[in-house]
């Protein structure tokens, strides 16, 4: 797997780890809620779009960050416990989803 691009490596930890097609809709609930609850009664949802489109990028991003935190601050643990898992599996290494989130 080492030999394989980083990004065919890490769509395969984002479908284990990090699942960016479920977890997009659930941000986007979470925004559209929020969203929905601060907006007057003569206001349209329309005229957010693209502060919704942000805070959904955002809060995505925020969540990717600590999902690499929380792998590089359990590795010992995961490797002990959960070997099944991306990093221990060597599919894609510490170093790689640092560089990735810095990105």
């Amino acid at each position: 797997m080492k030999n394989k691009s980083l990004l065919y490596r890490f769509n395969a930890y984002q479908k284990e780890r990090f699942p960016i097609a479920v977890l997009i809709f659930t941000t986007l609930s979470v925004v559209l809620s929020s969203a929905v609850i601060v907006l007057t009664i003569e206001d349209s949802i329309v005229n957010h779009i693209p502060a919704i489109i942000i805070g959904t990028i955002t809060a995505l991003l925020f969540m990717f960050h600590m999902r690499v935190f929380d792998d590089q601050k359990d590795k010992q643990f995961d490797t002990d416990y959960h070997p099944e898992r991306p990093v221990q599996k060597g599919i894609i290494n510490i170093k790689e989803l640092n560089f990735l989130n810095a990105i």
